[in-house]
């Protein structure tokens, strides 16, 4: 009984620990996503930080598939990752709006993130 009740007090833990940590995960910023004026700085960077910049991703050391996403200049030294103006012919956005699990590690992408980046390449991918 006592091996029961001490199951239960940790499956309890366990869920409060991941409802707790759910709106981070969610917007690592903790700052809604804005619909215009996306920023990389304030809006992007975390989130590349969150879902793509570890060991065997985008990082500096490992550049899975030759891009690391953990500056903007990083980001952006691919004129075919990000093309200003562009969003639909940019492979940052094919990939995050069709990634798949074989392809990627990282959780993927939710439409709101997704727009947040189509909305900073429309209007103009600023270093911002």
């Amino acid at each position: 009984m006592k091996n029961l009740i001490s199951f239960f007090l940790v499956l309890i833990f366990a869920a409060i620990i991941f409802v707790g940590c759910e709106d981070v995960l969610n917007n690592p910023i903790n700052e809604p996503i804005p619909a215009t004026g996306v920023s990389y700085s304030r809006n992007l960077q975390p989130l590349f930080e969150l879902k793509c910049n570890y060991s065997g991703c985008h990082n500096d050391q490992s550049k899975a598939g030759g891009l690391a996403l953990t500056s903007y200049f990083n980001t952006t030294r691919n004129s075919f990752v990000v093309i200003a103006g562009d969003p639909d012919g940019s492979l940052l956005v094919q990939k995050i709006r069709t990634g798949h699990p074989i392809d990627m590690n990282y959780p993927s992408f939710k439409s709101e993130e997704v727009n947040a980046v189509v909305t900073w390449i429309k209007e103009g991918a600023k270093n911002n």
